[in-house]
C-alpha cells in the first residue's frame, strides 16, 4: 500500500486514458486527458490470504481500469505484499498471481484487434524496495509479456515524447527522489529501444521540516498549485502523484465538509497538472462505516459512502481520469451513470452547438479579383478592447497603433485569433471595438475574427450574443470558413468548445479540408487556443496547450501527408509570438494585439528565438509567385509617443510538393 501523500495519481501522458503531452512532442492516441474517469483497484491482491477476491473484483468490474500491486524484494524474489518486513512464505508473485488472472482479457484482446479502449489495464507497480536485482527481474519478467504491453520508443532528448504503440497492457512506476528506477526501466535502454515501464514525476520528500503529521498534512491545502510540481513530463516520467489534502484540509481520515471552495481547487489542481503533460488520479478514496469495513484503512476513509460519492463525482466533473478506491464495484457502477449536466454552470464548452449553422463547403467566398495582385493576412489576435482608460489589462495605445498599421496595408485578410474584447458580456467593450476599429471599415478591411475565452466572460449565451451583434455576418456560427481567391482558404475555429475526434467541429473541420477547392495551395486555421506552444514551468503555466488543442494538432499532423495544400495554424491566449513546424504543418502564436505581455521560456523548437520584451505585433503573410512570403512585425518601443516598427522575424512558407 503507498502512502497516504502524493498520490493523486496523474497517469501517463497520451497513454491509457490518454495524456496530454509535454509540447513540441510528437503526439497520438485516440484518449486525451480528461477523457473518461476510471477506477484504481486499490491493493488488488491477496494480502496474505485475507483478500483473496480482489483482483477479481477488479476483473469483474469491468475494463479499461487500473490496478495496484505492490511489490517487495524478499529473499531473492519479487513479492505481492506490503513491503519486506510485512511478507510471509505464502505471499504470491506476479508470475503466480497476477499474470494468470489477467491472461484471458489479454489474449482475447489481442485476438479481437480492437485497439479503441487500449490499455484495458493498466498495472501500476507500487516497488517497496529497489535494489538493482528487483529492477532487473522486472525487466526480465516482463519481456514474457512484451506482446501484451504499451510501449513508446526511446530518443535522444527525454523531453520529447515518442508515441505510444497501443498493448492492452501499460506498466507504472511511481519515481521517488534518490532512486534508480529510471537507470533500470529508461536510461540503460539504447536509443530506439522500447521503453516498457513509465515512470511519474519524482516524488518528494515528505514532511522535510519534520512537522506533527497532521500539521504537516493540514498544511498542504495552503501550497499555491503551481508550486506543488514544476516537473514537466517527459518520454519516461509520464504520471504524477500528489496527495488528496493537497485538496481538502486534512485529507481523507480529517475532512471538513465538500464545497466550492475544495471543487474550484481540485478542479485547478486537475488542470495544472494535464498542462504539465499529465493525467491525473485520486488516491485513495473510501467511504465505509465499521461495520461495512472490509479490511480496509481508516486514514483513507471519509466515514459513509455518501461523503466519498460526492468527492467521486466532483473528481468526475473536474475530469480527474482514475479514482482509487478499495470500494472497486461500486466506484465503477457510479462511473457508468451518465453525468446529469442539468444543473450545472453554462459555460463555453457546454453551450449547444447542435443548432449552429454547420454546413459543408465554404461559409463565405471573396473572389480572385478582390484581391490584390499579391494576396496578402495579417493576424492578429488578443487585443483586449475596452475602456481606454483600463491601462492595466491592455495597452490601448498600442491598440490603436496597431489598427491603424494595419488599416495602412490594406490586406485582404485580418485573421483575429480571439480576445478582441476584454469582457464579452460588457456592450460598451464591443463599442470600443467598433469606434478604435472604424479606419478599418473605411478601408473595407476584410475582418475574420475567432472566438477566444474572453468572449464569453459572463453569462455565455449573452455574451455570444454580444459577439453575434458586432459581427452580425458571423450569426449562428460559431466556427466558419473563407474561400479567399483561388489559392488561400481561412477556417476559424472555436477552441472554448469541443475539437476532440466525433465533435461537431471536428467532424465539419474535416469535411472542409476533405473538400477544399482543387487551386487551394494554403490554409490558414485560426483559433484562440495554441495547439503547439514553447512550454512553460513558470510563467503563465496555466496557458500551456490544453488535450482540446493537442487533439486539434494530432489530426492536422494526420491529414497534413495527404493534403495538396500547407496547413498554417494561427492561435493567441499566449500574449507574446512563437513559430514551430511539426509534420509539415507550421504553427503559429500571435497575441501580441495589445493585452499585458507575458515572457515566455523558448524552447528548442521554437523558430523564433527573439528576447525583445513585450512583444505587441503582427504578422504579414504575402503570397508571391505561389509562395508565402511572411514578417512579424514588432512595435520598437511601447513607451515612444509615436509608433515605429521594427521586422523582427522573417520567414518563408512553401507550397506542398506536387505529388
Amino acid at each position: 500500500m503507498q502512502s497516504n501523500l502524493w498520490k493523486i495519481v496523474a497517469l501517463m501522458v497520451a497513454g491509457s486514458a490518454g495524456i496530454a503531452p509535454a509540447q513540441n512532442v510528437t503526439r497520438t492516441g485516440t484518449f486525451v486527458a480528461g477523457a473518461r474517469t476510471m477506477v484504481m483497484a486499490h491493493n488488488a491482491y491477496p494480502d496474505h490470504g485475507k483478500y483473496a477476491d480482489r483482483l477479481d473484483r477488479a476483473l469483474a468490474s469491468g475494463t479499461p481500469f487500473v490496478v495496484e500491486e505492490d511489490l517487495a524484494w524478499v529473499n531473492g524474489k519479487s513479492l505481492i505484499c506490503h513491503g519486506p518486513k510485512n511478507s510471509t512464505p505464502d505471499d504470491p508473485t506476479l508470475e503466480s498471481y497476477f499474470f494468470p488472472k489477467v491472461t484471458p482479457v489479454m489474449e482475447k484482446a489481442l485476438s479481437d484487434g480492437n485497439k479503441a479502449n487500449w490499455p484495458l489495464i493498466t498495472l501500476y507497480l507500487d516497488i517497496k524496495n529497489d535494489p538493482p536485482e528487483h529492477l532487473q527481474a522486472i525487466n526480465q519478467m516482463l519481456d514474457k509479456y512484451s506482446k501484451w504491453l504499451t510501449m513508446a520508443e526511446k530518443g535522444r532528448d527525454i523531453s520529447r515524447q515518442a508515441p505510444l504503440h497501443y498493448g492492452p497492457m501499460l506498466v507504472l512506476v511511481e519515481d521517488k527522489t534518490n532512486d534508480i528506477k529510471q537507470k533500470y526501466f529508461y536510461d540503460d535502454l539504447p536509443v530506439g529501444g522500447k521503453i516498457r515501464v513509465f515512470g511519474s514525476a519524482i516524488k518528494p520528500v515528505e514532511n522535510p521540516k519534520y512537522l506533527p503529521k497532521q500539521e504537516f498534512v493540514d498544511s498542504l491545502v495552503k501550497v499555491p498549485i503551481d508550486e506543488v510540481n514544476t516537473q514537466r513530463a517527459d518520454n519516461y516520467h509520464r504520471w504524477w502523484g500528489i496527495d488528496w489534502a493537497y485538496v481538502e484540509k486534512g485529507g481523507e481520515e480529517h475532512h471538513g465538509d465538500w464545497g466550492g471552495n475544495q471543487e474550484d481547487r481540485l478542479r485547478n489542481i486537475v488542470e495544472y497538472g494535464h498542462h504539465l503533460g499529465y493525467l491525473m488520479s485520486a488516491y485513495c478514496l473510501d467511504g465505509f462505516t465499521a461495520a461495512e469495513n472490509q479490511g480496509w484503512e481508516d486514514e483513507y476513509n471519509f466515514g459513509s459512502l455518501e461523503a466519498a460519492k460526492v468527492r467521486w463525482q466532483a473528481a468526475r466533473e473536474a475530469h480527474l481520469d482514475f479514482i482509487s478506491t478499495d470500494q472497486y464495484e461500486t466506484l465503477a457502477s457510479a462511473l457508468r451513470v451518465p453525468v446529469d449536466h442539468s444543473n450545472a454552470k453554462v459555460t463555453a464548452e457546454t453551450l449547444s452547438t447542435e443548432s449552429l449553422i454547420s454546413k459543408p463547403g465554404p461559409s463565405f467566398r471573396v473572389a480572385q479579383a478582390e484581391l490584390s495582385e499579391q494576396p496578402t493576412v495579417i493576424i492578429f489576435g488578443d487585443q483586449r478592447f475596452t475602456d481606454p482608460a483600463n491601462v492595466k489589462v491592455t495597452n490601448p495605445k498600442v491598440r490603436n497603433w496597431q489598427v491603424r498599421e494595419i488599416a495602412k496595408r490594406h490586406p485582404d485578410a485580418v485573421l483575429m485569433n480571439g480576445d478582441v474584447p476584454y469582457s464579452g458580456d460588457v456592450v460598451n467593450d464591443y463599442d470600443v471595438f467598433r469606434s478604435e476599429t472604424a479606419v478599418w471599415r473605411d478601408e473595407h478591411l476584410h475582418i475574420y475574427p475567432a472566438l477566444g475565452n474572453h468572449e464569453f466572460h459572463g453569462d455565455p449565451q449573452q455574451a455570444l450574443e454580444h459577439w453575434w451583434n458586432a459581427f452580425p455576418e458571423y450569426r449562428g456560427r460559431r466556427w466558419y470558413s473563407v474561400e479567399l481567391g483561388k489559392s488561400i482558404y481561412t477556417i476559424a475555429l472555436d477552441s472554448d468548445t469541443s475539437l476532440m475526434p466525433g465533435s461537431d467541429q471536428q467532424r465539419w473541420l474535416a469535411d472542409q479540408l476533405k473538400h477544399l477547392p482543387a487551386t487551394t495551395r494554403y490554409v490558414f486555421i485560426s483559433l484562440h487556443h495554441p495547439p503547439v506552444a514553447d512550454f512553460q514551468t513558470r510563467f503563465n503555466v496555466s496557458h500551456n496547450p490544453r488535450p482540446n488543442e493537442i487533439a486539434l494538432g494530432d489530426y492536422l499532423e494526420s491529414v497534413a501527408p495527404k493534403m495538396k495544400a500547407r496547413i498554417i495554424v494561427s492561435a493567441g491566449h499566449i500574449h507574446n509570438y512563437e513559430r514551430f513546424e511539426q509534420k509539415g504543418v507550421v504553427y503559429f502564436v500571435s497575441g501580441g494585439g495589445a493585452a499585458s505581455p507575458v515572457p515566455v521560456e523558448r524552447g528548442p523548437e521554437d523558430l523564433y528565438q527573439g528576447k525583445d520584451f513585450p512583444n505587441y505585433h503582427f504578422v504579414e503573410f504575402r503570397l508571391v509567385d505561389g509562395e508565402l512570403q511572411g514578417k512579424m512585425y514588432r512595435v520598437a518601443d511601447a513607451e515612444a509617443s509615436t509608433p515605429e516598427y521594427e521586422v523582427k522575424d522573417t520567414f518563408t512558407i512553401p507550397p506542398v510538393a506536387k505529388k
